[in-house]
């Protein structure tokens, strides 16, 4: 666990399909209830796989140093995914 972190949420039928354009870590490795450092835009992020709403879905806790960066990785590739306008 790390302190001072924020986490960044996935859940649904397109979480891992998502995540894993991500990434080069296979996360069929990562089973639910499990979690691993994996590699995400030049940052090694904690991520926990696992699921409140009965969806599968990713948990990615991100250090405070590097919030903004990380953060911003994984929402601007999220919009690129998915582009409702068009």
């Amino acid at each position: 666990m790390l302190r001072k972190a924020q986490t960044f949420g996935s859940t649904g039928p397109k979480a891992a399909e998502y995540l894993q354009n991500l990434t080069s870590f296979d996360l069929s490795k990562l089973t639910f209830g499990t979690s691993a450092y994996i590699p995400i835009g030049g940052f090694n992020l904690h991520v926990a796989r696992g699921g409140y709403t009965g969806e599968d879905g990713f948990e990615a806790c991100i250090s405070h140093q590097t919030l903004l960066l990380s953060a911003n990785v994984l929402a601007r590739s999220l919009s690129l995914l998915h582009r409702p306008w068009k």
